[in-house]
């Protein structure tokens, strides 16, 4: 009995020092027993993981909370590879999300430790800003305790920025518009409806899992682009399950040119303080910058975005199926409703 609780003891340990691997390291130095091929099998070889940018689609912020894409935002900034368990407690999305935001920060997955890491441009700031306005009002050396961790300082700053120094604005945002009003929905739009009718078309989709995710996801996507994209539509249209089969056959997919934006006129800058936004902790003129981006069609450096303009970002980019890693394979079509009247 002694001597089956040191073994369990020698496991214990050496299961706790497994996390200080990079863990593809420990999958080929792991003994082939049932349970690692069964964890093969899940997670893959390095190769499968890779060849997971091809099999996926852009989906993944949409089914990633704020928390998980925070999450793996901080740890490709904490130059520090991810531990096993954490690959363990992953799902498709997540693994995903990880692989191309590393080539998006273009850092090897496996080795983040060969990385020189920038400091986080959204965080530091903040917190010396706020230590400086709270020693001006209440001659405090420091706001935080001394025992706060940084992940905890990060969490107050944020809590306090967003709460207290931002109204909340909840309603859709209009960055431009026309002079006389769209007769017919975006193009890139009508795709979103079509594919959640495709969807409902399937096989007892409504019994479905798998379909029940798709069609939520779809419908995400279509939520976001009538929120952000909301100067793009006809007055008074609102997406309708119901409805949407009606609206994807009266469509005409075929007209030339898809886009006809010569009556549209970006608003260019926000002048008006409606707070910040709810769902994506950014303000008007942030949104605006990330839009600008996308339509410069030139991808930008993801060192100097925050997690919460990189959640933006790829939303935007998997509304138009645009990659995340290369803007410059985007079509003119596929940014032209993101024209903030700055560039081109």
């Amino acid at each position: 009995m002694e001597v089956a609780t040191m073994v369990s003891q020698e496991d214990e340990d050496e299961e706790e020092e497994l996390p200080m691997l990079p863990v593809f390291t420990i999958f080929l130095q792991q003994e082939e027993t049932l349970e690692l091929k069964d964890t093969r099998r899940e997670l893959g070889t390095c190769n499968d993981l890779n060849d997971m940018r091809k099999l996926t689609s852009n989906d993944e912020a949409f089914n990633l909370s704020r928390q998980q894409i925070r999450q793996i935002v901080d740890i490709i900034r904490s130059c520090k590879t991810p531990t096993l368990s954490t690959y363990m407690r992953w799902d498709q999305y997540a693994i995903s999300f990880y692989l191309k935001l590393c080539t998006c920060f273009r850092v090897d997955y496996q080795h983040l430790e060969s990385t020189v890491c920038p400091p986080s441009p959204e965080v530091m700031p903040l917190v010396k800003e706020q230590e400086e306005h709270t020693v001006d009002r209440g001659g405090m050396d420091h706001l935080f305790p001394k025992e706060m961790s940084h992940a905890e300082r990060i969490e107050q700053v944020e809590h306090m920025y967003i709460g207290s120094s931002f109204l909340i604005n909840t309603e859709p945002f209009k960055f431009g518009s026309y002079s006389s009003t769209p007769e017919c929905i975006p193009y890139h739009l009508y795709l979103l409806v079509k594919e959640a009718v495709d969807i409902m078309k399937r096989f007892e989709w409504h019994n479905n899992p798998n379909d029940l995710v798709d069609l939520a996801t779809v419908e995400k996507k279509i939520s976001f682009f009538c929120t952000y994209l909301h100067s793009h539509l006809p007055t008074g249209w609102s997406y309708e399950r119901d409805r949407a089969s009606s609206v994807v056959a009266g469509y005409d997919s075929t007209r030339k040119p898809r886009y006809f934006m010569a009556g549209y006129t970006p608003i260019r800058d926000w002048v008006e303080d409606v707070g910040c936004d709810e769902d994506t902790y950014l303000t008007p003129q942030e949104l605006m910058d990330i839009m600008s981006i996308l339509h410069s069609r030139k991808t930008p450096t993801f060192w100097n975005f925050g997690w919460q303009q990189i959640s933006f970002y790829c939303k935007l980019c998997s509304c138009f199926g645009i990659d995340y890693h290369c803007l410059e394979a985007a079509s003119e079509d596929d940014v032209c409703l993101m024209n903030m009247g700055r560039n081109g």
